[in-house]
């Protein structure tokens, strides 16, 4: 594989993972996360970053009631 094409794939992985690591820092403060602290774990971490965020819970998430 040619060293060229080599440096174009990392510098693509490398966006996507940031890109991928912002929409987790956006999933995480909007569901009122610390600012300051998803940025830069988002940008770190890419992946496990928006999985986590995912998976937060919502402090305004009101759960519908059930009455039996």
């Amino acid at each position: 594989m040619p060293p060229e094409i080599l440096i174009v794939a990392i510098a693509v992985l490398g966006c996507l993972h940031c890109a991928i690591g912002y929409a987790a820092a956006k999933v995480a403060i909007a569901k009122g996360g610390n600012k300051d602290l998803w940025i830069p774990v988002g940008l770190i971490a890419g992946t496990p970053a928006l999985i986590a965020a995912l998976t937060l819970k919502s402090p305004n998430l009101k759960l519908p009631s059930f009455k039996v």
